[in-house]
């Protein structure tokens, strides 16, 4: 006859022991997760994800939870925004055994406001040689604009000669309008993203955008249209302004009479919008150079073209790439996520 303390001893404690450890490791994970049934109801969640969520859990519809605590922005890129302001990545699993999935929440409002604050510290780091930049590149157009300026008010000139003064301080104030718009993005480095576009709208404006540059450096452009209309967040101004950035780079690099091209392709769940010219191109060295902000080999402009277009890239959740060959030109990209209509 088997003995009962024996018994219990045998197989009772090891099971019991294992289910309480593993009950106190998943109420200690910081990580927030919540199990749901085949019904969709909440059956268990840890204190992690009550705490994030701030509402109760258990027994109540997943969907219900999502309606009341979820407020999805449009730059919330793969994470999704809460009504209580945090930010969290959500995760999910079938349950092995039994139908129904876990679902792990992770609160990342911490790590992208430290990123943020991280950013803008580096961005401020780079005011004094922004500022010595500012001064300079601000007061050379503005200069010569107080010329241009005073010359209209000459009783002497004929309206022909009116005309093209006015041009020259149109051109010189535009010129130092695009310098002041390119350094607050950069210190800013966030911008909202409330517009959908779609490919072929998006380089309709950028034709729109580069008549004058074009008509400027009697430049001729290719434009190659996406085959997919994909459709893109974005803020419109801000990758325009970017773009353009980029295409003058082009154009200056390149030298009078350039050809260019801008090509839009989709791949991947992603819009890729290149700036190609056939220039000098660069090698590995001035390629890495020219990536740094407020480096430029012009006697003008402020050097953050493509600083530019970096910061307008991560802020729409995409990537900036550039790639160059002596002799043969050089290839700046724009790649943006795409969202479903």
């Amino acid at each position: 006859m088997i003995d009962p303390q024996l018994d219990a001893q045998t197989w009772d404690p090891a099971g019991a022991v294992h289910q309480g450890r593993l009950r106190t490791l998943t109420q200690m994970m910081p990580t927030g997760f919540l199990v749901i049934d085949n019904r969709g109801r909440v059956i268990d969640a840890n204190p992690a994800a009550q705490e994030v969520l701030g509402t109760e859990l258990l027994n109540r519809p997943w969907l219900d939870i999502i309606q009341s605590c979820f407020a999805p922005r449009p730059d919330d890129g793969h994470e999704v925004s809460l009504k209580n302001g945090r930010r969290v990545s959500l995760a999910t699993q079938a349950l092995p055994d039994e139908p129904g999935q876990v679902v792990f929440i992770t609160d990342q409002t911490q790590t992208r406001d430290l990123q943020a604050r991280l950013a803008q510290y580096q961005r401020l780091s780079e005011m004094g040689r922004m500022m010595a930049s500012l001064a300079h590149q601000i007061r050379t157009p503005l200069s010569a604009a107080l010329i241009y300026a005073t010359h209209l008010m000459s009783d002497e000139l004929n309206d022909e000669q009116r005309v093209r003064f006015a041009g020259k301080v149109k051109s010189r104030l535009t010129h130092l309008e695009q310098q002041v718009r390119d350094m607050l993005i950069f210190a800013r480095g966030e911008t909202r993203l409330e517009d959908r576009v779609h490919a072929d709208t998006l380089l309709l404006r950028i034709e729109d955008l580069l008549d004058q540059p074009l008509v400027q450096h009697d430049a001729d452009c290719d434009f190659i249209p996406a085959t997919e209309n994909c459709l893109i967040q974005c803020n419109l101004e801000a990758l325009l302004g970017a773009i353009l950035n980029l295409v003058n780079n082009a154009l200056q690099a390149s030298g009078q009479g350039a050809q260019i091209q801008i090509r839009l392709f989709c791949a991947e769940d992603r819009l890729h919008i290149c700036v190609e010219d056939r220039g000098p191109g660069m090698d590995a060295q001035a390629l890495q150079k020219a990536q740094e902000p407020f480096y430029t080999t012009k006697s003008h402009g402020t050097g953050l073209g493509l600083a530019i277009a970096q910061v307008v890239a991560q802020a729409h959740h995409g990537d900036f790439y550039l790639n160059s060959t002596p002799g043969l030109g050089t290839q700046a990209c724009l790649s943006l996520p795409c969202i479903e209509e």
